[in-house]
Order: structure tokens, then C-alpha cells, then sequence
């Protein structure tokens, strides 16, 4: 695997007359093999979080079966098919199928159930804020700190969102 470290970052412009603060911890640029993500994966409806761009969480998971009918009052929520087939169903939309490579974008404040007959390998990207299954409890339904159980991210500024987040 290819991998590019940078460290240490500058993080603050030095005062006239004082010198540069460094951050001290190291970043490592390397690519995300969805495919090896999803092998870690190891049980339905429990995403795993990969990586992290700004205010977004970048998951895999593998379902199978429905989830819940459920929505997201605050947060749009990415879905991109790797492996399978994701039927996502709306109560007043058109249900949608996905193959893979193929994506949709479920709106803040819609209400939908995905849908997997066979397994199937996604990647969710959706702000951190957001609670997997919406605005209802299920018994298939992770707490952000439960998806960010492998994650490297959980040394950042999820410590924050863990604790303001819950289920």
C-alpha cells in the first residue's frame, strides 16, 4: 500500500519575534480499499467507520434483510453500492435499487428503509452527527461510538461527538 507521511504540520503562524508551533502528531495520507474495509465488517447494520472528510464520516457496512423506517431530521445520507443490491424504500417516493457503483442521496427529513434481499456492501458517508438509525431505536441500531470501535479517527474530535452524541 502506498502511503505518504506528513508531520509535523504548522498549525499557527508565528508571533513576530517567537517561533513556529508544531503539531506534534504525524498525518498519513493512504488510500481506503472499500473492498478490504468491508472484510473487517463482521456482523449486518453495524457500519465501521473508514475515514473522515471535514464534518463527514465515511462508513462501510453489510446488510442484509430491512433496517427500519426511519429518517434523519438534521442530515442527507450517501449511499454508494460496492457489492449486491440496496432497494431503498420511501414512503412517498418511488422505492430506488442499487447496483453497484451505483449511489443516492436520501434528503434530511425523508422517510426510508433499506432494503437488502442478499448481502450487500455499501459505503454511507453522512455528517458525524448523525444517529444511524434516525429518530427511532431498533435492535440493529449503533451508537456513533460503537462505529468508531476500529476506527484510527477516534483520537480527533470525535471525542467531542462521542460525548454529545448518543444512540
Amino acid at each position: 500500500m502506498n502511503s505518504i507521511t506528513m508531520g509535523p504540520r504548522a498549525v499557527q503562524a508565528p508571533a513576530k519575534g517567537s517561533r513556529l508551533k508544531r503539531d506534534t502528531e504525524e498525518m498519513t495520507i493512504h488510500p481506503v480499499n472499500f473492498l478490504k474495509a468491508l472484510e473487517s465488517v463482521t456482523g449486518y447494520w453495524s457500519p465501521n467507520v473508514v475515514e473522515r472528510v471535514n464534518d463527514q464520516y465515511v462508513k462501510v457496512a453489510k446488510l442484509k434483510g430491512s433496517l427500519a423506517w426511519h429518517k434523519h431530521d438534521q442530515e442527507d445520507e450517501l449511499f454508494l453500492v460496492i457489492y449486491g443490491s440496496l432497494r431503498i424504500e420511501f414512503k412517498n417516493e418511488a422505492d430506488v435499487i442499487l447496483k453497484p457503483g451505483e449511489v443516492c442521496i436520501v434528503p434530511k427529513g425523508v422517510l426510508h428503509n433499506p432494503v437488502a434481499d442478499e448481502e450487500c456492501g455499501i459505503v454511507l458517508i453522512e455528517a458525524i452527527s448523525t444517529k444511524h438509525t434516525g429518530d427511532v431505536i431498533t435492535p440493529h441500531t449503533k451508537s456513533i461510538a460503537e462505529q468508531l470501535t476500529n476506527s484510527r479517527h477516534t483520537k480527533r474530535d470525535d471525542i467531542v461527538t462521542l460525548r454529545d452524541t448518543q444512540r
